[in-house]
Order: C-alpha cells, then structure tokens, then sequence
C-alpha cells in the first residue's frame, strides 16, 4: 500500500521512499529493494552529487533505526514521526519571546504595505485626481518591479555576510526608506498636477516597493531559519500572518476610514502615514536587534542566481507551489482593490465598507489559530486545500448576495472568503519551508532568501498585471468617479471583485492536491540532513504531535 510518498508493507514499516530525491534513478541495491529494514539505506541523489555536494550519502544507522521502529502511537502513526528530529518544541511558553520578536515588526509595515495596496488607486483618482488608467498602470508597474526586485533581493540576502547577519541587516536597513517613501506617495505636494504629479507618485511608488521587498523577503527567509522542526514553523509562520492580519485590516478600516471621512482627506494621509511610519521604524528595530540568526547558515547560499533559479525551478515540490500561488493570485489580484468599489458603486454602501474587511480581518485573525492547531492533527497540504475550498466558497457566496443586492450577506460572505485567505501566508510559508529542506537534501545549500523571494515574486507578478487589468477594465468599462455606474460597469466591478476569485482558489484547489512532500518525507528529509550536520536522531520519549494519518 501506499502512504503519501511511501510505500509502506502490512505492518507499515517503510520500504522505499521515491518522494527523496532522485532515488527512483537509483538502482534496485541502492534503494534497499524491498527489504523494510534497510528503507533508510536508500541514497540520495541529485545535484549536489556532481557538484562536489553531499547528495550522494546514506542515512546514519540510528536515522534508519529510527525510522524504521514500530509505531508506538497506535496504528494512525506514519513511518519516523515518533521520531523528534528538531530540538526545538512548538511550546508557546517557552518560544513566546522569540515569535514576539518575529511577528510583531510585520504589523506596521504590513499597515503600510495594504493601505497604499488597497487604497491608493481609490484615493488616486478621488483626492488626486489622476485618470484611472493612469494611476492603474504606475502602480501596476510599481508591483510589477517590486516583484522583479524580490530574486534581487533574496540572493543579495543569502549572501550577505556580515556579523550582525545575513537576514537582519536587509530588515534594519529598510525600515527609514519604507516610512519615507510611504510619505513621498501619500503626501505630495499641493502645486503638482498633470504629469509632474505621476512623475513624483511614480518615483514614491517604485522606491516604497523597493524598500518594502528589502523588508519582506529577508523576514521571511529568516523564520524558515529560525527553527529546523516543521510543527515550529508552522507556529512561527502563523504568529507572523497573525501580526499581518492586524496590521492589514488596521489598515482596512481604521487607516481608510480616518482619510475616507475626513474634511481634508490629503492632510490626514499625511498624518496617518507618517504615524505608522515611525512606528514602523521603532518596532521593527527593537524586534530585529532581539532576535539571533543561526551561524552556520551564513555562507551556504548560492553563489550564482542563475544557479539559485535553476535550482528553484529544477525541484518540482518548489514549482507545484509556485503554480498554485500564480493560480490563486490570477483571481483575487485585483479582486482586493475592486472590493471598495463594490460597495461605493454597486451595493451603494460605502458606510459598510470597513465593516466588510473587519470581517474579513476578524474571520483571518480567528482561523490562523486553528490553521496552525489543525496542521498539527494533518498534513499541512490537506489544512492549505481545506483553506482554500474555504475561499472559493466565500466568493461564490460575494458574487451571489451581490447580485441580490444585499449588503449584509456580502459581508458575512466576505467572513467566509476570509476565514480561508489566512492559510495562504501562513501555511503556505510554513510549506515552503520544508521545501528548502528538500532542496538542501539536493545541493547542499541553504537559500532561504531565494525560495521566499520566487514566492513573492509569482504573487506580486501576478498582483502586478491584474491591478492593470482591473484599472483598465474600469475605464473599459465606462467608469465615472464619485457618479452613478452604468449597469455594464457594475457587472465589471463584481466580476472582478468575486467570479476571478472564486476561479482561481477552485483551480488551485485541484492543482495543490498533486504536491508530494508530505510529513512523512519531510521527516526523512530532516534525518538525512540532521545525519549530515552530525547531529543525532533519536526518538522521542514522547509523542512529538497529534497529527493523524488522512
């Protein structure tokens, strides 16, 4: 029988692992034939064998002892997990001040980050006046460059070397140049029109992308470093989408409300984005200057980003979730954006507008928690698909009660869509994790940086191209601000906003269920690489998790 990516006899032990590597290359010797005793002899191959790597060395004997031991735990036990393979708990207590100095930093620069995201086009062709075309295609090629400059940014931070290290000296060194490029974009001065004022956004948005991808991808990179245990990460990554989730939809109704409703929307901009500004600097300072990075990840990145790319799109565990990232984002790029104009101009409900994204703020901030508790029952792939069915039914459920007409049925549908959105940044990050994992098994690097920044890559790509589309389908449209909407142009809205959505999170559902790299391969992954670092692998004294076998 087969158990993810193993093959497992009657009794479970395992008999040959074909998800590792490229052992299904490996002759019939190689891969332990079909002897369950020697599962764990089973060479790793790839790469890293012809480039002088480690990819071509066995299992230690207490790896494969411990792989191979009977299940403890009852018959739900799949082959190794009684083995701990990380010193590190998922303990809350004990890891608190570490995911604190991790998590917290995310929450004002997030707040900057979603309010320029989601407002700015509104506030751009309402307060400054620019053209929606116009302002729609400067900030669709802002995105579009910040998503360029991510791979930039990943491989100057997996080999940065330096003593205060390789990850917080990008962090630290972005904070002042995010708050006062914010600024610049929010608060431009009151005698530029015309093209002079598409020059200065221009500029204020390619230099606010810039300095926020010098922030984002590094930050990343360094919680996949912070612990080798998949369960930690997992904890690690959902405290980091739960500072997300406040700085978002702080963003979303307190930072969007105070400049909708103001007398004099321009000044208050000026004030809110300057106040999250410094806040951003302090907080994200005092969280970097907390935290330590590990020291004998500093000089194992790439040394070419050709390389680095090849290495990425060579690894197919890397490439599937990639593929699903594009897919989810090709639908709800624009849809964030769009989500304002639903309520201004096709449910005629612009006073329920921050009410919409606190519910969807409060179902994320709500099912972040349990995504985490959940992947600790199951595989993280079935809690990333569980979440993502999640969403396609919440937008069904938009673009239906905003046919109706019905506002309130709107937003608990939009409380349905975000329920499920948290799992993207939470599991997803948690997931590809584990895959840099996978690729060090291949090459013998670590490229953190690399990994998170093509991850970012594909989703501002795609964010990138469809807030273009979205600008331009509105002036398509016939679109006409601060008037009534034509009906063509409210189906545009809606479409957009909730039927693109719903698609992509379907898709994605589908294409996600072909990924390999389940927790029982993870497991051998960590034995293998724990073997390699000499370390031990023992097993536990006690059951390391709940996680039952789907």
């Amino acid at each position: 029988m087969r158990w993810g990516n193993f093959n497992l006899d009657r009794s479970g032990d395992c008999v040959v692992p074909p998800g590792l590597g490229s052992t299904r290359n490996a002759s019939a010797e190689d891969r332990g034939g079909d002897d369950p005793a020697q599962c764990g002899e089973a060479r790793l191959h790839g790469p890293g064998a012809q480039r002088g790597g480690i990819g071509g060395q066995r299992l230690s004997s207490a790896a494969r002892e411990a792989l191979s031991e009977p299940r403890p735990y009852g018959p739900s036990r799949y082959p190794g997990q009684a083995v701990r393979l990380s010193r590190v708990r998922a303990n809350w207590a004990r890891s608190l001040p570490t995911l604190t100095a991790y998590a917290f930093p995310v929450a004002p620069a997030t707040f900057l980050f979603v309010l320029t995201f989601v407002y700015f086009i509104k506030f751009g062709t309402d307060v400054l006046l620019v053209s929606p075309g116009a302002i729609a295609t400067i900030f669709g090629l802002s995105r579009l460059w910040d998503a360029v400059s991510d791979p930039i940014a990943g491989f100057l931070s997996d080999g940065t070397r330096v003593s205060f290290g390789r990850r917080r000296t990008w962090i630290l060194g972005s904070t002042v140049p995010m708050a006062l490029t914010a600024l610049m974009v929010w608060s431009p001065p009151g005698g530029l029109d015309g093209l002079p004022l598409l020059v200065w956004l221009g500029v204020g948005l390619f230099g606010f992308s810039t300095a926020y991808t010098a922030f984002e991808v590094p930050h990343n990179a360094l919680g996949a470093e912070l612990s080798e245990d998949s369960d930690m990460r997992g904890l690690l990554f959902g405290a980091r989408t739960w500072l997300f989730v406040i700085g978002s939809y702080s963003a979303l109704t307190l930072g969007i409300a105070a400049i909708r409703t103001a007398e004099d929307p321009r000044s208050t901009a000026t004030w809110v984005v300057g106040a999250a500004g410094l806040l951003a600097v302090g907080v994200i300072s005092t969280g970097v200057l907390r935290l330590k990075e590990r020291a004998d990840y500093a000089d194992r990145g790439s040394k070419s980003p050709l390389r680095a790319c090849q290495d990425i799109f060579r690894n197919r565990h890397a490439r599937l979730v990639l593929l699903v990232v594009f897919v989810e984002y090709l639908g709800s790029g624009g849809a964030v954006v769009m989500i304002t104009y639903v309520f201004d101009y096709v449910l005629d409900a612009a006073n329920l507008t921050e009410v919409n994204f606190l519910a969807i703020g409060v179902a994320q901030f709500v099912s972040v928690p349990v995504w985490v508790a959940l992947a600790r029952r199951m595989d993280k792939k079935h809690v990333w698909r569980i979440a993502m069915a999640s969403s396609a039914i919440g937008c069904g459920l938009q673009f239906a009660f905003g046919l109706w007409g019905s506002s309130p049925g709107f937003v608990v549908a939009s409380f349905v869509y975000g329920f499920g959105a948290s799992a993207t940044n939470a599991m997803g990050a948690a997931i590809l994790a584990d895959v840099v994992d996978f690729d060090e098994v291949e090459t013998g690097e670590r490229k953190e940086g690399a990994y998170f920044a093509s991850f970012h890559f594909m989703r501002k790509t795609v964010q990138g191209l469809m807030l273009v589309v979205a600008g331009l389908a509105l002036q398509w449209s016939g679109f006409e601000p601060n008037v009534e909407q034509n009906a063509f142009t409210k189906a545009t809205i809606l479409v957009v906003a909730t039927v693109a959505p719903c698609i992509g999170y379907g898709l994605a559902f589908v294409i996600f269920s072909f990924y390999g790299l389940t927790a029982p391969v993870h497991a051998l992954i960590r034995a293998e690489l724990d073997h390699r670092a000499g370390r031990s692998v023992v097993p536990s004294s006690e059951p390391p998790s709940h996680r039952k076998n789907p």
